[in-house]
């Protein structure tokens, strides 16, 4: 009823570099938008993972804020950002 969705990526480090992540979820946002009706689409990433960022924020995802110490992995807090990506939007 909410009319959005809540996606991600996770790719095996001898993965990397080959639009593995862009390519699908291209596929996934089409599938979202024009045959699911959703109005956006929303992520976390880690904050320090500025590759994963620069991925979503180059599909047109927008950042929305800051999730401060999100997660507790082996010992210690990760900040999480959370972007969105409207039907709207230029994608």
């Amino acid at each position: 009823p909410a009319r959005n969705g809540r996606m991600g990526a996770m790719l095996r480090r001898d993965a990397w570099g080959r639009g593995i992540v862009k390519q699908a979820a291209r596929l996934i946002l089409d599938k979202a938008f024009q045959e699911h009706g959703l109005h956006k689409v929303w992520l976390i990433v880690r904050a320090d993972n500025e590759k994963g960022r620069h991925i979503w924020t180059s599909m047109g995802f927008r950042q929305e804020g800051m999730l401060r110490d999100e997660y507790f992995v082996n010992e210690r807090y990760y900040d999480m950002v959370r972007y969105g990506l409207l039907e709207t939007d230029d994608n």
